[in-house]
């Protein structure tokens, strides 16, 4: 689903590694929105991130379109007769990043996947894409947490694969590799077996995102496109 996920920019990429056939069953102790979970050496995240939605099965072309489109101030969806773009059907979270305090945690796809939040990372009601908001984190020790409820091992085989989603603004000051997302397992700080991540690609202005198993099946998507 990667591909599909940058396609409403028109982002093309390169693939390197071999397609996990399966997300293995671990412990995902680490799940984190703007922090690593593989080990200290990794940076922060510094910038916004909005709309983050987590689906159970691959988005289509046309649906990561209104996605795309949504946040553009282009067209009025519910005028061309859209009604993707507010479907829960499929949506294992949904974090709109909307309102101030704890109403910025809360999960919208209707399954209470709330978010926990570290570190006092901000709402901010001047830089957002979608609805009124978006969450800053300062780089240096604000993350979110997603509850174990989230277990990507479920989330691919009790759906149709597994698609990512949101708006970010990121800034270049950003860590090495700085996550926008991280499911990982292991100890907390310690360097993971099993991972999927979306990031800063090293020191880089591109992005990078893999999926990386213990028994060493691993991909991953580098676009072309730079933040």
């Amino acid at each position: 689903g990667v591909p599909q996920i940058l396609s409403g920019t028109g982002a093309t990429g390169t693939f390197s590694g071999t397609y996990p056939k399966i997300i293995p069953n671990v412990t995902w102790t680490k799940r984190y929105i703007g922090r690593s979970g593989n080990g200290t050496g990794d940076g922060w995240y510094i910038g916004n991130i909005d709309d983050f939605r987590i689906y159970n099965r691959v988005l289509n072309p046309y649906e990561v379109s209104i996605l795309y489109l949504s946040g553009q101030n282009t067209i009025k969806l519910l005028e061309f007769g859209d009604t993707f773009y507010d479907d829960t059907t499929n949506l294992v979270a949904w974090y709109k990043f909307n309102g101030n305090g704890n109403e910025m945690l809360m999960d919208s796809s209707g399954n209470a996947y709330h978010l926990v939040n570290n570190g006092g990372s901000i709402f901010d009601n001047v830089n957002y894409r979608t609805g009124n908001g978006s969450v800053y984190l300062n780089g240096s020790s604000q993350y979110l947490d997603m509850p174990a409820s989230i277990n990507p091992y479920t989330v691919w085989n009790n759906g149709n694969g597994m698609t990512f989603t949101c708006w970010f603004k990121m800034s270049t000051s950003s860590g090495t590799w700085a996550r926008f997302f991280d499911f990982s397992d292991g100890a907390i700080n310690a360097v993971a077996s099993n991972w999927i991540v979306f990031n800063k690609n090293n020191t880089g202005t591109t992005l990078f995102f893999e999926i990386y198993t213990n028994n060493g099946s691993k991909t991953n998507f580098v676009p072309t496109i730079s933040y």
